[in-house]
This record gives C-alpha cells, sequence and structure tokens, in this order.
C-alpha cells in the first residue's frame, strides 16, 4: 500500500510542477507581450505548445474523482 502511495505522491508531484511551468510560461509570455518582444513571444508559444500537450495528457490520466 504505501508503494502504491509513494507512486501516488510522485506523480502528483510531477503534476503540480508541469502546471507550475505552465502558469510560469504564461507570465514570461506575458511580460514578453507588454515588452512587445515578438521573438520571445514566438519562442514561448513553441514552449507553451508542448507544455499544453503535457498537461492534456495530465488531465486524461487523472483518476475521475479527482477531476
Amino acid at each position: 500500500m504505501q508503494a502504491s502511495t509513494s507512486k501516488a505522491a510522485a506523480q502528483l508531484d510531477a503534476d503540480m510542477q508541469a502546471w507550475q511551468q505552465f502558469v510560469g510560461l504564461l507570465q514570461a509570455e506575458q511580460a514578453a507581450l507588454i515588452a512587445n518582444d515578438g521573438d520571445r513571444i514566438a519562442g514561448l508559444a513553441e514552449e507553451r505548445s508542448h507544455l499544453a500537450q503535457r498537461l492534456t495528457a495530465v488531465a486524461r490520466n487523472a483518476p475521475v474523482a479527482l477531476i
């Protein structure tokens, strides 16, 4: 039982880190938009797309009780 609890806790931690990365990325994107930094925005858009796909997988794999 403890091994499965540890695995679940580790997965939740990884999922939380992914969401924190996404929020940080959105904040960086906001700052680039405010600064009118088109080059930075373009780079962030690609990273945002990648993270969004990762978070979609996280949501699909979440237990129904947690949604």
